[in-house]
C-alpha cells in the first residue's frame, strides 16, 4: 500500500509548542509518531515523506534513530528543516507519480497509466496537471489548508488539494485510499478542463 505524510520534526523540541502537539516531551513525541506510523504501515509499504521528517544534521543519526524504527520504504521530498538529507536521496521539490487505482501501483513519471498525483512540501495553487484533474499532496502549513481561499470579496474553492501532514491526521500517515475518499469530497480543480460532450 500507499502512502503520504510530512512535518513530522522529528527531534524537534518546539514544535510542541509552535504546533500545539500534546506530548509531554520530545522523547514521547517522537515515540508516538513512530508507533502511529508503524501501526497503519507494514514493511511492504511505501511511504512518501514531504519534508520536515528530522532536525537532525546528519543521515546516519537520522536513519539510526528514526528511519530504521518505521516501517515501509521511505521516499523523501525536501522540506525547509531537512539538513540531515543528501542532495542524493531522492530530495526533489516537486515529485510526480502515476497511482494505478485498482492495484495501488505507482509509476516516478507522468503517464496515462492511472491517477496523477503531484507531491511537494509547500502548498500549490496550481500544481502540473491540475486543468486536467490531478490531485495535490502536500505540508508545511500543518494544521490544514481550508477548501476555499478568500480573495477580496470572493471565496476561491482550492480543488482537490490535501495537506498530508501529521498535525493534520491525528498524527498519522494517510493512505492512499484515504485520500482517495479525501478527494471525492473535495471540489473539482477551479482550472480544470470541462470534458468535452460528443
Amino acid at each position: 500500500m500507499l502512502f503520504f505524510t510530512a512535518d513530522e520534526h522529528y527531534g524537534h523540541r518546539k514544535i510542541r509548542e509552535y504546533s500545539n502537539r500534546p506530548f509531554g516531551s520530545v522523547e514521547e513525541m517522537d515515540r508516538e509518531l513512530i508507533a502511529r506510523h508503524n501501526t497503519v504501515v507494514s514493511s511492504g509499504d511505501v511511504v512518501f515523506h514531504l519534508g520536515d521528517f528530522s532536525f537532525e544534521k546528519t543521515e546516519s543519526k537520522t536513519e539510526a534513530k528514526y528511519i530504521s524504527e518505521l516501517n515501509g520504504t521511505h521516499l523523501f521530498l525536501r522540506g525547509d528543516h531537512d539538513g540531515w538529507l543528501p542532495h542524493t536521496r531522492g530530495s526533489r521539490d516537486i515529485q510526480t507519480i502515476q497511482v494505478n487505482r485498482r492495484t495501488g501501483e505507482f509509476y516516478p513519471q507522468r503517464s496515462k497509466r492511472g491517477k496523477c498525483i503531484v507531491m511537494s512540501h509547500y502548498p500549490i495553487t496550481r500544481w502540473p496537471l491540475s486543468h486536467y484533474g490531478s490531485w495535490h499532496v502536500c505540508g508545511h502549513v500543518h494544521n490544514g489548508i481550508p477548501s476555499f481561499l478568500q480573495y477580496k470579496d470572493m471565496l476561491i474553492p482550492m480543488g482537490k488539494i490535501y495537506n498530508v501532514g501529521v498535525d493534520a491526521n491525528n498524527f498519522f500517515p494517510v493512505s492512499l485510499h484515504q485520500l482517495r475518499l479525501i478527494m471525492l469530497g473535495l471540489p473539482r480543480n477551479p482550472n480544470q478542463l470541462k470534458r468535452r460532450v460528443r
